[in-house]
């Protein structure tokens, strides 16, 4: 996973990173990148989404 990770935008990539690897719930990731709840929430699904294809295209 870290492969593709590392392929995703920055902003993506922080999302991701801050909610499955540190653990943060979004509304404390909200707080952090100083954007609404709602924001990170669509921006991790939008992350998963291209992480889900980088991957697949990796097979």
């Amino acid at each position: 996973m870290f492969e593709g990770l590392s392929e995703l935008p920055e902003k993506d990539r922080n999302i991701i990173y801050l909610f499955y690897y540190e653990g943060y719930t979004a509304k404390k990731i909200a707080k952090i990148v100083g954007k609404k709840g709602k924001t990170v929430l669509m921006r991790l699904s939008r992350a998963r989404e291209k992480l889900k294809i980088l991957l697949e295209v990796k097979l």
